[in-house]
């Protein structure tokens, strides 16, 4: 849920405009999202001091029963909104809008050393002036191994029991991540060691997570991807500003996630069928 805040200070009168996410922690153990939760609050911390093109956390707090992460407020609404408005974008202003994303995105994989995850029109913010902003951290990783749902089960088990919520079938869909610990081998082995296919194990993402439109293949597939799946999202979103829908979509997600997996196929059938539609 996301409120808006109202804020001065002594030295400044003005009342300056926040907007704050807030979260039910009793959803979020149901859920299993600790890691999530704790991911995006260090790397949304981290980008506050070090990003130009990621939405600004101002504070984050807590009472019993829920956490808070109050952010900077964005005025101009979101991408998602202005091209239901305008259906696509002339050239010159995709351009432009796809170069204030690679920023962001660039921001993303090389200051903050994380995947988004979820890049989509709905998580690109405007602000007063009109420039984008990368939001909404809550799938994005990492790789640590405190930000990975597995590091916090016991701690769950422990605090749902004193708490007396049943979680039975509960772990069905909970969405917590399929990667390995990051912060072992899994073995007795030093890592000093380590052959070259588990380092680069520990590299790359293993959950499918994301939205369906915008998920590169390898997501889909779960064998593993890098920061490459963002870009692939961003080229997604410059198809939707040009041609007014996403290239993938379908009547249902199945349909979606077929053609997302079998892309290369998909394509040539494509080409192939304007090639006969121009000869007839």
């Amino acid at each position: 849920m996301l409120d808006l805040l109202k804020h001065a200070t002594e030295t400044d009168r003005r009342c300056r405009l926040y907007a704050m996410k807030q979260m039910r922690k009793v959803d979020m153990l149901r859920k299993g999202q600790e890691g999530h939760l704790r991911a995006e609050r260090d790397l949304l911390a981290s980008a506050a001091a070090t990003t130009r093109w990621i939405v600004k956390l101002a504070y984050s707090f807590q009472d019993v029963d829920h956490l808070y992460l109050v952010m900077s407020y964005m005025p101009g609404g979101d991408l998602l909104t202005l091209l239901i408005e305008r259906d696509t974008f002339p050239e010159k202003m995709a351009r432009f809008y796809a170069a204030e994303m690679v920023l962001a995105i660039q921001e993303t994989h090389q200051t903050l050393g994380a995947i988004h995850r979820d890049i989509k029109p709905d998580n690109w913010l405007f602000d007063a002036k009109g420039h984008l902003a990368i939001s909404d951290f809550g799938l994005a990783t990492d790789l640590r191994f405190d930000h990975d749902g597995l590091y916090f089960d016991q701690q769950r088990q422990e605090l749902l029991h004193k708490h007396g919520i049943d979680l039975e079938d509960a772990s069905r869909g909970r969405g917590v991540p399929s990667q390995p610990n990051f912060g072992s081998t899994g073995s007795d082995t030093p890592p000093s060691i380590l052959t070259w296919r588990d380092q680069q194990r520990r590299k790359k993402a293993f959950s499918v997570v994301g939205t369906n439109n915008y998920m590169a293949p390898e997501v889909l597939r779960g064998a593993g991807y890098d920061v490459r799946a963002d870009w692939w999202s961003l080229g997604v979103i410059i198809y939707e500003m040009l041609y007014g829908y996403p290239p993938f979509v379908s009547k249902n997600r199945q349909d979606t996630r077929h053609k997302v997996r079998h892309t290369i196929e998909f394509a040539l059938r494509s080409l192939h069928l304007t090639y006969l539609c121009h000869r007839s």
